[in-house]
């Protein structure tokens, strides 16, 4: 099974994948809020800083976020080193800056201000944001670059320091202070999903939920004894023994498409797919007995549609409908 994105409290950790110059490598992102910089989205920030560094701009002057060096980073380069999959939802939201005013973005920097740091005492911040209340202590804050902690820029504009030069660095100690923008810092990226993502139950070994899917899974239900029951589990009787669908196909246009391919645990994320002339909603459990050699799915089958869920009373599938085990 699967739960929300959403679901998951902050300080929970997510594994997404970056790949670099050809190698794909599996990335922890902190969950730091949900909601905060758009509704029904999940705020992530890479754990440990990309290990390029960059500077903020590349020339002295008034500082300003949209386009600047570490900015153009963000949103080109960096956006292109996620899969597709995560390119295809991330959310453009928008975040404050003090001489750009509010900008549309899929991946920034956090300021100081989101970091939890007021701007009073530090009386040469500008205000950009408001805080994500995770960022409780400074602890939470430092940044690594592998197991050493390490500056790294916020896109947080800074009064009168350095002839406006400056741009507020989160230091060794997680606290802020003005540096010039023509120092070289790993950045440290972050973006929003929808909560809808669906990932693990459980975390892997190293303390990470994964992803399970992209889309949310549409609930299917199935009458068993009179009683209208979730699915939970995908399995089905081939010839009187269950086996797990790991790798149930469909046939699309005459031809077997892989794309509905589940495994023991997961639900189907179609809805209401019509394959030639028959269609298959969701996925099974147990407890119906359907058997793969028993008859055909067709629309006749489907008992009633209640707030978009399919449910159904009884049916059966074979092989000859578009279904096969593989």
């Amino acid at each position: 099974m699967a739960q929300n994105l959403g679901d998951l409290s902050a300080g929970s950790k997510l594994k997404l994948n970056e790949t670099v110059s050809g190698t794909t490598t599996a990335v922890p992102f902190i969950i730091t809020s949900q909601d905060h910089f758009a509704t029904d989205t999940t705020h992530l920030l890479r754990e440990k800083l990309f290990p390029t560094s960059m500077q903020f701009h590349s020339s002295m002057g008034t500082i300003v976020y949209d386009s600047c060096t570490i900015d153009t980073w963000c949103t080109g380069t960096y956006f292109g080193y996620l899969d597709e999959e995560v390119q295809d939802i991330i959310p453009g939201v928008s975040i404050a800056t003090y001489n750009n005013g509010t900008l549309s973005r899929k991946v920034y920097l956090l300021s100081g201000n989101e970091l939890n740091i007021a701007a009073s005492p530090y009386t040469y911040l500008y205000t950009e944001g408001t805080a994500i209340s995770y960022f409780s202590s400074n602890s939470l804050r430092i940044g690594y670059y592998g197991s050493t902690a390490s500056n790294y820029y916020t896109r947080q504009s800074v009064r009168d320091w350095d002839y406006n030069n400056s741009v507020g660095v989160i230091n060794t100690s997680g606290t802020i202070t003005g540096l010039n923008c023509t120092y070289s810092y790993y950045p440290r990226p972050s973006f929003n999903l929808p909560n809808t993502v669906q990932v693990s139950d459980s975390t892997d070994g190293d303390g990470c939920y994964t992803v399970e899917s992209w889309a949310p899974l549409i609930p299917v239900w199935v009458k068993v004894s009179g009683t209208w029951k979730q699915a939970s589990a995908v399995k089905i009787k081939n010839n009187g023994t269950w086996v797990d669908m790991a790798g149930l196909k469909v046939k699309v246009d005459g031809s077997w498409d892989g794309e509905g391919g589940v495994t023991e645990g997961s639900l189907l994320k179609y809805e209401k797919t019509v394959f030639d002339d028959y269609v298959f909603f969701g996925s099974v459990t147990e407890d119906t007995d359907i058997d793969i050699s028993a008859g055909l799915i067709n629309a006749g089958d489907i008992s009633e549609v209640v707030d978009g869920f399919s449910v159904f009373d009884g049916f059966t599938i074979s092989e000859t409908a578009g279904v096969v085990l593989t």
